[in-house]
C-alpha cells in the first residue's frame, strides 16, 4: 500500500511543474502553526506530499536551507526574547560576582524563573521539531543522507544551542544565557548543600537539555554540552567548596564529627547526581570529595588533639575508628597515616607499661635496702627475702599488662 502511494506521488511530481515559492509559502505557514500550537487543523499528509514533491524535483537543498532559516528566525525573534524577559538585573549582576540578591528565597525565585522559561522553551522546541521531522521525513531520508547533512531535527538542536543559549545578552556582551544558567544551577546546588529546599526536578529538566545538546553536528558522547561546559564549572566550584569546608571542620569540629560529615557528604553527592544532575558526574564528584575533603585532611583528623585516633584508642571509640578506617581506605589502600598513628600509640602504651614496671622495681629495691637501724624490731631473714618476692610480683604484673594490651589491639 505504501509503495503504491509513493508511486502515485512520484507520478504526480513528474506531471506537475513545481512552483517552489508557493509550496514553501504553504509549508512555512504550516510550520508557524506548529510552533504556535495550532497544528490540529493541519493536514500532515498534504504537507508531507508538498515536501516530497520539492525534494523529488531537486529542491531538497533549497527546502533544507529555508527550514533552517525559518527555525533560526523563530528562535531569535520569538524564543530568545521570552528567555531574556525573565533575566532580572539582579540575576545578571549576581552572575558576574556582585551580591545583588541577598536572601536565599530571592535567589531561588529569580533562578527558578529562568529554569522554568528554559525548560518550557526546550520542551516546546523538541515537540515542534518532532512534528516538523514527520513532515520532512522524505527530505531527511533522501537529501540529507545523500549529501551527508545532519537531519533537520539535529540541525535545529544546534540552532537552539547557538541562537538561544550562546548568543550574548544585550548590554552584557561578555555574558550569555548559558553562563547565567550555569551560575543559577550552581547557586541551587549550593543551597541544597546548605540544607535549603530546591526544585530538583526543575533543575534536572535543564540538565536533560544540556545532555541533549552537543558541541558539533557529529553528536559524539564526549561533546555533550553538559560535559564540555557545565560539568567543569560544577567540579571546579565543588573543589573550592570542599577545600573550604574541610579547613573549617578541622578548625571547629572534632574527629568523629569530621568523619560523620565526610561520609554524609559523599552519600549526598551521589544522590544529587542521580536526582538533580547527571549520573555521568558521579565518579568525578566522588574524586573531588576524596581529594579535597578526605585526602587533604585525613592526617589532621587522625592527629586531632583530644579526639583523634589516640583519643579513640584510649576510650574504645570503635565506631569512630571504623569511620576513620573507611575514609582513609577511600584515598590510601595502604592506610599509611592510620598505620603510623596506631603503631605510635601501641609503642607509647608499651613504653608506659615498661616504665611503670621499672619504676616499681626500683622503688621496691630502695625500700628493701634500708639500714638495719631503720628496720622494725623482729625483722629477720624473711624480711630480707621480701624484695625478691616483690620483684616477682612486679614481673607478673608486667606480663599481665602486656597481655591485656595485646588483647586490646588484637580485637
Amino acid at each position: 500500500m505504501i509503495a503504491n502511494h509513493l508511486r502515485r506521488m512520484k507520478a504526480l511530481g513528474n506531471n506537475e511543474a513545481i512552483d517552489f515559492d508557493s509550496q514553501w509559502a504553504v509549508l512555512s505557514s504550516s510550520l508557524r502553526e506548529i510552533h504556535t500550537k495550532n497544528a490540529s487543523k493541519l493536514s500532515f499528509e498534504e504537507l508531507y506530499r508538498n515536501a516530497y514533491k520539492l525534494v523529488l524535483k531537486k529542491k531538497g537543498e533549497t527546502l533544507y536551507n529555508c527550514v533552517k532559516d525559518f527555525e533560526e528566525s523563530w528562535l531569535a525573534n520569538e524564543i530568545r526574547p521570552r528567555i531574556l524577559k525573565v533575566l532580572s538585573t539582579s540575576l545578571l549582576v549576581g552572575s558576574i560576582g556582585a551580591t545583588a540578591i541577598t536572601t536565599v528565597n530571592e535567589k531561588r525565585v529569580a533562578g527558578e524563573k529562568l529554569l522554568k522559561a528554559l525548560k518550557q522553551a526546550w520542551e516546546d522546541h523538541n515537540l515542534c521539531m518532532n512534528m516538523t521531522t514527520d513532515v520532512l521525513m522524505y527530505m531527511d531520508r533522501v537529501y540529507c543522507t545523500d549529501n551527508r547533512k545532519p537531519s533537520i531535527f539535529n540541525a535545529s538542536m544546534g540552532q537552539f544551542r547557538d541562537c538561544v543559549l550562546r548568543t550574548p545578552i544585550p548590554s552584557h556582551d561578555d555574558m550569555t544565557i548559558a553562563m547565567v544558567l550555569y551560575s543559577v544551577i550552581l547557586d541551587q546546588v549550593q543551597m541544597d548543600r546548605e540544607g535549603d529546599v530546591i526544585d530538583k526536578a526543575l533543575i534536572r529538566s535543564c540538565i536533560y537539555m544540556l545532555e541533549g545538546l552537543y558541541e558539533s553536528e557529529d553528536e559524539e558522547e564526549i561533546t555533550k554540552l553538559y560535559l564540555t561546559s557545565f560539568e567543569p564549572e560544577f567540579l571546579a566550584a565543588s573543589e573550592d567548596f570542599y577545600k573550604s569546608e574541610g579547613s573549617a571542620l578541622i578548625r571547629d569540629a572534632d574527629a568523629g564529627t569530621f568523619c560523620r560529615h565526610a561520609r554524609k557528604r559523599a552519600t549526598e553527592e551521589q544522590d544529587r547526581c542521580r536526582s538533580t544532575l547527571s549520573p555521568l558526574t558521579a565518579p568525578k564528584i566522588k574524586l573531588v570529595i576524596e581529594n579535597e575533603l578526605i585526602k587533604n585532611n585525613i592526617r589532621s583528623v587522625i592527629e586531632l588533639e583530644g579526639s583523634g585516633v589516640k583519643f579513640m584508642l584510649d576510650n574504645d571509640r570503635l565506631a569512630e575508628l571504623e569511620m576513620i578506617y573507611d575514609l582513609i581506605s577511600r584515598v590510601d589502600p595502604k592506610k599509611e597515616e592510620l598505620r603510623k598513628a596506631l603503631q605510635k600509640r601501641v609503642v607509647e602504651l608499651g613504653t608506659d607499661v615498661n616504665n611503670a614496671a621499672s619504676n616499681n622495681i626500683q622503688a621496691q629495691s630502695v625500700k628493701g635496702t634500708k639500714p638495719d637501724a631503720e628496720k622494725p624490731e623482729g625483722e629477720g631473714k624473711a624480711v630480707a627475702e621480701k624484695p625478691v618476692n616483690q620483684q616477682t610480683a612486679a614481673a607478673i604484673k608486667w606480663v599481665g599488662e602486656v597481655l591485656l594490651l595485646k588483647e586490646k589491639f588484637d580485637t
